[in-house]
């Protein structure tokens, strides 16, 4: 998580803020589920920040030599997991605690109509109103599987159960979490995407008779969030057509399907406009509000200074636009900074709904269409300001009231806001301080770490100058994402002069001891040997090419490259490794020695895969014992295996025997869908049977018998 959302990002900002203020931080030893993924990102970005990056590939290193993450965190970062834990969570409570005194708790500015810890769900996601007004379409996972519900507009009571997916091939997947519904004007019908026999479809469902009248599949990877027009005759949805996704509307009568967006830029969240021709969207394409990507380095505290945005845009920084579906024409639509996402056009057509993160939480924003100013920016403002955050609303039929999806003491429920006005100052949030880099130590940290390498780079060669400069550029860069009133106002000269004046001073004040220092916990390892320096090397900044350097052998077994740059190509070799080893060992008094083991082989690609189980009772002729082999190679599997076993039975007459049941197997299965798959089985098996009363006066059955049996089985 840390790696993939560069560091630190604005959903895990909420999830770890709710936990801290809701109590349901987790110590480190105790952390498990879906906040082994958030509250771990917070605490890997707390390591980094405090002790440096380096330190998290001393904790790995380290955990391998001392086993526990205990005593591989004092090892490395100098304490323990109870000391860290302290930290860490004194740290979280001192960055979100204020933000009460600042915002709402969710169900304090709206009503809540699902409880999701009180009924055991996690998801209940995307509301739709009903054209009348009195139902609420959502998804939730209340049951385990998705499935679409009404419930009451007004106590949130389900009303009915219409649609449940994931169980058949039919509904193998409703998108809960990135697509929607929506209903024709007159309310009789509902559209919604779902996965159907391995291809996206529109769903078309009869809302009177609750049944799927009609699926339209059109061959895209990928559909996503239809609306319905307000005259019913279209639907307009965006679909991922080979590897790019884009705006599509279908004409309901005649079947006619328009592509309306045929380029790169990701479109999402189509909104019709009430003439049902203009439609309102979510794009990363470029838009005149959004930030210049190649100014991000220099401007962006989270974005890393040699990160690659080509193309003229920031992949992923989304904001508003109006498609006109006959002429094609594209607009982009001005309604303020931030990733502005998720429009919703209001049952009067005069305003548009939408989200915007601009002040560091998803909150719902309204905008008047008929409000540009010269520049063409609309006035607009924000009618929630939560601690969390909001992921999908929806319009009242008569505009005055909104339902909304939030998350909410670690799950999503569904709420309504019954009174839409400003929220904030006049509309305006106040950011938090992730946005403000309140509490981003890694920009203290950087700014101690480059001053420090600057010293040395001066001391060693001649560039003083130049190196004193950039630091203090990089200074005024992160005090102007603190404080956007503070202005530079200094020369090339007078920087050079102040930098080396602060160099000479800072060298009379090196810590060198890990300890308090000017009131700043300084961590200093007195190790002398990096066991990871003999894989780093230095490279100089005004470097113009970066070479790519081999791993070791021991940490790669793929051979270095040759003298022209190319990897020599070797045919695949199949071999087996462990996965799995597991078992024991016992004695009873009565049974005597006993004892389980269980093996699986397999290969890297996992097309081979080798499966012994034993189990040892009493003695090696009274053993069992099961080993299997397969391939999976191909959709088709095939596999085989053998097996043995003997137990001890009494017969009607209380005669001793042992049946030794053993054979061999073949077994061949195919999957046709998640939901569904054909076995078929050919087993010969083996049956020797022993009676041990040979001293019984009674009449005796045959003492030893064999039977054979060949079974096939689908």
């Amino acid at each position: 998580e840390y790696s993939s959302r560069h560091g630190w990002d604005i959903f895990s900002d909420m999830f770890v803020r709710d936990a801290t203020i809701n109590n349901y931080l987790y110590p480190p030893w105790a952390v498990g589920g879906y906040a082994a993924y958030k509250q771990g990102q917070a605490m890997i970005k707390y390591i980094a920040d405090k002790y440096g990056e380096k330190k998290l590939g001393e904790i790995l290193y380290k955990g391998k030599r001392y086993i526990t993450m205990n005593k591989a965190l004092k090892e490395s970062i100098g304490v323990d997991e109870k000391e860290f834990w302290e930290e860490f969570s004194k740290e979280m409570k001192r960055r979100y605690w204020p933000d009460i005194a600042n915002r709402k708790e969710v169900n304090e500015i709206a009503k809540q109509l699902t409880h999701a810890r009180e009924d055991g769900s996690y998801f209940n996601e995307k509301p739709v109103f009903t054209p009348d007004g009195e139902g609420i379409a959502i998804f939730t996972d209340r049951w385990d599987y998705e499935e679409i519900v009404m419930i009451s507009a007004e106590d949130g009571k389900v009303v009915e159960r219409m649609v449940s997916g994931s169980k058949s091939a039919d509904l193998e997947s409703l998108h809960s979490y990135v697509s929607g519904m929506s209903f024709s004007p007159d309310g009789s019908k509902m559209v919604f995407v779902a996965k159907s026999k391995g291809e996206d479809a529109l769903m078309f469902f009869d809302v009177d008779r609750s049944n799927i009248y009609e699926r339209k599949k059109f061959g895209f990877h990928n559909i996503l969030t239809p609306d319905w027009s307000p005259d019913g005759k279209k639907i307009v949805f965006t679909a991922l057509k080979e590897n790019k996704r884009d705006v599509f509307v279908f004409e309901l009568e005649s079947e006619k399907l328009t592509q309306i967006t045929d380029d790169r830029f990701d479109d999402i969240n189509p909104s019709w406009r009430k003439d049902s021709r203009d439609v309102v969207f979510s794009s990363d394409r470029p838009h005149p509000l959004n930030p210049n990507p190649d100014s991000l380095s220099e401007s962006s505290l989270y974005m890393h200074h040699n990160v690659l945005m080509p193309g003229g845009f920031e992949y992923g920084f989304y904001n508003l636009f109006t498609a006109n579906t006959d002429s094609k024409d594209l607009q982009p639509l001005r309604v303020g900074p931030g990733h502005n996402k998720s429009p919703e056009i209001s049952p009067d057509g005069q305003k548009v709904g939408f989200l915007s993160n601009r002040n560091g939480i998803e909150n719902i924003y309204v905008a008047y269409l008929d409000s540009a100013d010269a520049e063409g920016n609309l006035k607009n403002y924000a009618v929630t300001d939560i601690l969390t955050g909001i992921q999908s609303f929806s319009w009242a039929p008569d505009g005055k009231k909104l339902a909304f999806q939030a998350f909410y003491r670690g799950a999503f429920d569904v709420f309504t806001l019954n009174e839409i006005v400003p929220a904030g100052e006049h509309g305006v949030l106040a950011a938090t301080g992730f946005m403000k880099a309140d509490y981003d130590l890694l920009a203290d940290n950087k700014e101690k770490i480059d001053f420090e390498e600057t010293q040395e780079n001066a001391q060693n060669d001649s560039t003083e100058q130049n190196d004193s400069t950039g630091l203090d550029e990089e200074k005024e860069i992160y005090a102007e994402r603190a404080d956007s009133t503070k202005v530079a106002d200094t020369t090339s000269s007078a920087t050079t002069d102040s930098t080396v004046a602060k160099t000479d001073e800072e060298k009379k004040e090196v810590v060198t001891k890990t300890g308090i220092h000017d009131g700043d916990f300084v961590f200093v390892d007195d190790k002398k040997i990096d066991p990871l320096d003999s894989l780093m090397h230095d490279i100089s900044s005004d470097s113009a090419e970066i070479r790519p350097v081999g791993e070791p052998a021991k940490f790669d077994s793929i051979p270095i490259p040759s003298p022209g740059e190319e990897y020599s190509i070797k045919e695949y070799r199949t071999k087996f490794t462990p996965d799995y080893i597991g078992g024991g060992v016992g004695y009873d008094t009565f049974f005597g020695l006993r004892g389980q083991t269980f093996f699986v082989f397999s290969d890297y690609l996992g097309n081979h895969q080798i499966y012994v189980a034993t189990d040892l009772v009493n003695t090696i002729d009274q053993s069992n014992i099961q080993a299997y082999y397969i391939n999976n190679k191909w959709r088709t599997n095939v596999g085989t295996g053998f097996f043995h076993s003997k137990n001890f039975y009494l017969d009607a007459s209380d005669h001793l025997f042992s049946d030794r049941f053993y054979g061999l197997e073949f077994f061949t299965r195919r999957p046709f869908s998640v939901f569904s798959r054909m076995d078929f089985t050919v087993s010969q098996y083996f049956i020797d049977r022993e009676y041990y009363d040979i001293n019984d006066p009674a009449p005796q059955p045959e003492l030893q018998s064999h039977y054979r049996t060949i079974v096939l089985g689908v």
